[in-house]
C-alpha cells in the first residue's frame, strides 16, 4: 500500500533550486504555490535577485533656456541594510543608494532637491514619480509602492537613499513584462 505523506523538502535545498531558475518563473509560479515556496522565493530575492536590480529617475535639470530643459538621470543601486538600519519588522525593506547622477555636474542640485522632498513630504514619494526598476535585460517605467526617501547621518553627506515595499512593486515589474500571467492591482 502506498503512503500518501507530502515530502518536505528543507529550505535550503529549494534555495538552491531557485538558483538554477529564472526570477519570472520564480515570481509568478512558484512563490504562489505555498507558504515555505514563498519564504524561500523571497529569501533568494533578497540575496540574488535585489542586488541585481537597478533603478532610474529620470530627471528634467533647470537651465538658462526654459525651453530647452537639460534631462538627466539618478541611478540608484541596492545597498544591504545592516541590522538595526529600520527595514521592516520580520521582513526585509531594501534599501537604494545614489550612485551617480547624469550629467555628474548636477549631483548637488539633485542631492538638494531630495533633500527637500526628505523634508516636505515627511520622506513619502508618491504614485506620481514615475522611475525606471531594471533587472537583468528588462526595464519598467512605473511607480514604486509605497517609495520613501531616507535620512541617515551615519552615511556620509551627499548620497540620497530609497526603500520602496518591493513585493508589489516587483509583481507589478513583471505582469508588466508577462501580461497575463497575473493580476495585480495595488
Amino acid at each position: 500500500m502506498a503512503d500518501n505523506k507530502l515530502v518536505f523538502l528543507p529550505n535550503e535545498i529549494w534555495l538552491n533550486i531557485a538558483a538554477y531558475c529564472d526570477p519570472k518563473d520564480l515570481w509568478l509560479s512558484l512563490r504562489l504555490i505555498n507558504r515555505q515556496l514563498q519564504a524561500c522565493v523571497e529569501q533568494h530575492f533578497i540575496d540574488d535577485i535585489l542586488p541585481q536590480s537597478a533603478i532610474t529617475l529620470p530627471i528634467a535639470l533647470p537651465s538658462y533656456d526654459v525651453r530647452n530643459p537639460l534631462h538627466g538621470k539618478a541611478i540608484l543601486r541596492y545597498q544591504e541594510r545592516k541590522k538595526g538600519d529600520g527595514g521592516e519588522e520580520g521582513g526585509h525593506q531594501p534599501l537604494y543608494s545614489l550612485l551617480r547622477v547624469e550629467p555628474a555636474h548636477y549631483r548637488a542640485q539633485l542631492l538638494d532637491r531630495w533633500e527637500r522632498m526628505r523634508e516636505v513630504a515627511g520622506g513619502q514619494v508618491g504614485d506620481k514619480l514615475h522611475w525606471n526598476l531594471r533587472l537583468r535585460h528588462a526595464s519598467v517605467r512605473m511607480p514604486l509602492k509605497d517609495a520613501r526617501i531616507e535620512g541617515d547621518q551615519s552615511l556620509e553627506a551627499g548620497s540620497g537613499r530609497l526603500s520602496f515595499d518591493w513585493r508589489p512593486t516587483f509583481s507589478r515589474f513583471f505582469q508588466s513584462i508577462y501580461p497575463g500571467q497575473v493580476y495585480w492591482s495595488w
